[in-house]
């Protein structure tokens, strides 16, 4: 288990996948196996099998508030968004320091078109971490949505400037700007 969790933290994916497979060969109920064979296969968009780890890991330990946000993850990717809202609602219960759950659920609920709830619980996972380029980033594209490029380009800006070579940052911060000299000139 400790080489695959080495190997997922050095990015090297594909080999802490199989060090994880090759733990839960010889014990199929191995909590921390399953959770992060589980969030290595989200990584690696293989997604069913990914929640099928983490359903794993949550029999074990139905309490565990990262394992109930790496489902909330795998659901807001596979696209499941109530399931999503679920499991990070549950997280976040559980572990109200954790940030993850708070941006994971900002993005589900925006994809329900919930956006004042969407901006409260980035605000709240920024407050929690704000040191993250995504949350900022998340929150920019919430702005643009709503139309508010001053809003959009400082978020893209921080999240920049927290990620200097995150191209796509500057590149959306590019647009918020441009977007709102448009919306000027009309």
């Amino acid at each position: 288990y400790n080489l695959g969790y080495v190997l997922q933290h050095s990015n090297q994916t594909r080999e802490a996948i199989d060090q994880y497979r090759a733990v839960l060969r010889l014990k199929p109920d191995h909590l921390d196996a399953n959770l992060n064979l589980g969030i290595a296969l989200i990584g690696s968009s293989r997604l069913q099998e990914a929640t099928n780890h983490l359903a794993a890991a949550l029999r074990i330990k139905p309490d565990y508030a990262r394992a109930q946000g790496a489902m909330g993850l795998a659901l807001l990717e596979f696209g499941d968004y109530a399931g999503a809202v679920t499991h990070c609602c549950e997280a976040i219960r559980l572990d109200p320091e954790e940030f993850g759950p708070y941006v994971d659920m900002g993005r589900a609920l925006s994809a329900q078109g919930k956006s004042d709830d969407a901006l409260r619980y980035y605000a709240e996972g920024l407050r929690l971490n704000p040191a993250r380029p995504q949350t900022h980033y998340y929150l920019g594209l919430e702005w643009m949505k709503r139309g508010m490029f001053d809003q959009a380009a400082a978020s893209f800006g921080e999240a920049g400037r927290l990620a200097p070579t995150w191209a796509e940052a500057r590149s959306q911060q590019q647009r918020a700007l441009s977007r709102r000299a448009a919306s000027e000139s009309q």
